[in-house]
C-alpha cells in the first residue's frame, strides 16, 4: 500500500463501532472502507497473504487525508497490537468502550440473530464461557465475560502505541454532539465541522432474523454453505456478490426486535465479576465508570 492507514477503530464488540465507522466514512477528509469488519490484522490465515490481501479493500481511496480501518477482534486479539504497529508507528488506535454488562448481553443476542449462539438463554451462555479456558480466543463468539475485561486488552497496546495516539470512547459518548464530536475530530486531524456526519442516522439496530436456518447457513463460520462457496468462488469477485447479493439477502431476512431484560440475579452476578476490572480501568483512562452498573 502507498499510503499506510492512519488509524484503526480496534472495538469493542458491540460498543458502537458501526455507528462511529459509518459517521466517520461520511467525512470528506476521511476514507473508510465499505467494508467495516476487515479481518486482515485480526485473522492468522489472511495476515499471512501479505499487504496484498489488503489492497482491493482500499480500490476507492480517492486521496482523502486519512485511511481508516475498523474490527472489534482487534482489541482482543493479542497478536494485533504488534501488527498495528509493524504497519504503521505512528498510527492512531481508537478504542470504543460499554459498561461490559450490557455488551455481553448485546454479544449474546447479537450471536443468536447470526444463529451461532446455541444457548437458549444468557445465563447458559455465561456457564459455557467460565468454561473456556484456553480456548477462548478460538471460540471469541462466545466469550462475553473475556471480551469486557478491558484493562487486560489495553494494556497489550501500551507498549506499541502511547497514549497520547490513542483515543478512547465510551459509548455513550457519541451522544453527546456539542463535547464530543470536535475534540476527538481534531485528534484525528481533520476538519472539526460535524455537519457531513449525519450523525442522526441510526445504525445496527437490534434485530433477529425472521427465517434463523438461512441466516445460520449465511453467517456461522461453520456453515456448510460457507465452505462450499468459498471453494467454488474465487476470491476477487466475493465482495461484489457480498454487497449485491448476500447482505440484501440478510437484510431482508431481518426484523425489528427489543430484547428481553437481563435477569437481576445475573446483572448483580456480573457486576460482581467486573467489579476490580473496572475499577482498575477507570483508574487507567482517567474517566468516571460507577454508572457501569
Amino acid at each position: 500500500m502507498h499510503k499506510p492507514i492512519d488509524f484503526f477503530i480496534v472495538g469493542a464488540q458491540k460498543a458502537g463501532t458501526t455507528s462511529l465507522h459509518k459517521y466517520l466514512g461520511n467525512h470528506p477528509g476521511i476514507y473508510m472502507p465499505d467494508n467495516k469488519e476487515i479481518n486482515f490484522f485480526a485473522n492468522d490465515t489472511e495476515y499471512a497473504k501479505g499487504l496484498a490481501a489488503l489492497e482491493s479493500e482500499y480500490r476507492g481511496y480517492a486521496g482523502e487525508r486519512l485511511k481508516g480501518l475498523s474490527h472489534v477482534q482487534l482489541i482482543y486479539r493479542p497478536q494485533a497490537p504488534q501488527r498495528l504497529f509493524e504497519h504503521n508507528a505512528q498510527a492512531k488506535i481508537v478504542v470504543m468502550l460499554r459498561n461490559p454488562i450490557d455488551r455481553a448481553y448485546s454479544a449474546y443476542w447479537y450471536a443468536r440473530r447470526n444463529g451461532v449462539e446455541p444457548c437458549e438463554t444468557f445465563e447458559l451462555a455465561l456457564e459455557r464461557d467460565q468454561n473456556l479456558g484456553d480456548n477462548c480466543f478460538e471460540q471469541a463468539d462466545f466469550a462475553y465475560l473475556d471480551h469486557g475485561r478491558y484493562i487486560e486488552q489495553l494494556r497489550r497496546f501500551a507498549p506499541y502505541f502511547s497514549r497520547e495516539n490513542t483515543y478512547i470512547i465510551l459509548t455513550e459518548d457519541l451522544a453527546e454532539t456539542a463535547e464530543f464530536w470536535p475534540g476527538f475530530l481534531a485528534w484525528l486531524g481533520v476538519d472539526t465541522d460535524v455537519a457531513a456526519l449525519r450523525l442522526d442516522e441510526k445504525h445496527n439496530v437490534s434485530s433477529m432474523p425472521k427465517n434463523l436456518t438461512f441466516q445460520r447457513l449465511v453467517k456461522a463460520s461453520d456453515s456448510k454453505l460457507k465452505r462450499v462457496y468459498k471453494r467454488i468462488v474465487p476470491q476477487r469477485i466475493r465482495k461484489t456478490v457480498t454487497e449485491k447479493i448476500t447482505e440484501p439477502l440478510i437484510r431482508r431476512n431481518l426484523q425489528q426486535f427489543e430484547y428481553p431484560p437481563m435477569l437481576d440475579e445475573t446483572r448483580n452476578s456480573m457486576r460482581r465479576y467486573f467489579q476490580t476490572h473496572n475499577e482498575e480501568l477507570a483508574e487507567y483512562i482517567g474517566r468516571d465508570l460507577t454508572g457501569w452498573q
